[in-house]
């Protein structure tokens, strides 16, 4: 039982560093096989002098950085070799890196590779798999992040959002400043007619899947706190994605009725498919 229980920690502590960690050990094996086999008469004799001292160093990078500071020294080294102008790298990230190191390999006179066909092909291909897993590793941080962000913000919602609507049915939306939400930017306006409203704005960074999963959670846990008068309707708007918003309205016997209770209002911005969450004062008090 002890063995199977560590057997499972191990598994869960390998595939959260491969999750953590780009595999810059495999990078550097691959740029030190290009360097490798470019026909040594090509380089310079001060790059030949440092030419173990560079793989050693590629050998032992260990982040993003390094290895850019790594590829960059053989930048002049390049630049006497292909048909393009080979330009500085800075500030790029893995999958970049690897499609810039394809590009290199492209950009050589394959009169001065000793890579047979063969070995080429190979080479090539194993860049692009590194691609492909940190594509895939990508998504999954992506997923991971976005489950956290959407337990945090049910957790939070749940939690404040029926505080918020009980000042705003009291026409105290303007005191209730100090309620915040951590994962939205809070902004309180007020109209001509001393209305006031409190708007949650979540940036999901363009995330399109987090947005939908938002408005989703929100339209669940708005329909659940709320008295079965409160009805759905779905408004034009030309501001929100799919040009539709949807709101919640009191659906009173009475006009009078109706007033007196606050209006929730939930869409995506087509723009940037940011999500809000909009609660109007009552007319009437």
């Amino acid at each position: 039982m002890k063995n199977i229980k560590f057997l499972i920690f191990i598994i869960i502590l390998i595939f959260s560093n491969v999750l953590l960690s780009q595999d810059v050990f495999s990078f550097s094996e691959h740029l030190i096989s290009l360097e490798q086999h470019i026909d040594n008469k090509q380089f310079k004799k001060q790059f030949k002098k440092q030419k173990k001292t560079w793989e050693l160093s590629c050998s032992q990078s260990v982040n993003i950085n390094e290895l850019i500071k790594n590829i960059n020294i053989l930048n002049e080294v390049f630049s006497n070799l292909t048909s393009n102008n080979i330009e500085e790298l800075s500030n790029v990230n893995y999958v970049e890196l690897c499609k810039y190191l394809l590009h290199l390999e492209m950009t050589l006179y394959k009169d001065n590779l000793s890579f047979s066909i063969n070995e080429l092909n190979d080479w090539r291909k194993e860049i692009n798999e590194l691609i492909a897993i940190e594509n895939k590793r990508l998504l999954a941080l992506q997923e991971n992040l976005r489950n956290k962000i959407l337990k945090e913000v049910k957790y939070e919602f749940n939690n404040k959002f029926l505080k918020v609507l009980e000042f705003s049915e009291n026409k105290e939306i303007k005191e209730v400043s100090e309620i915040k939400f951590i994962n939205a930017n809070i902004n309180i306006t007020t109209d001509a007619d001393d209305i006031s409203q409190y708007q949650i704005n979540y940036n999901v960074n363009k995330d399109k899947d987090l947005s939908k999963h938002l408005y989703s959670l929100f339209i669940e846990e708005i329909k659940s706190n709320l008295p079965q008068q409160y009805k759905k309707t779905n408004l034009y708007d030309m501001k929100c994605h799919e040009r539709k918003m949807i709101v919640y309205e009191f659906q009173g016997e009475k006009f009078a009725e109706t007033a007196k209770r606050s209006t929730i209002s939930i869409g995506i911005l087509k723009d940037n498919y940011n999500v809000f969450v909009y609660i109007t004062e009552p007319v009437f008090r």
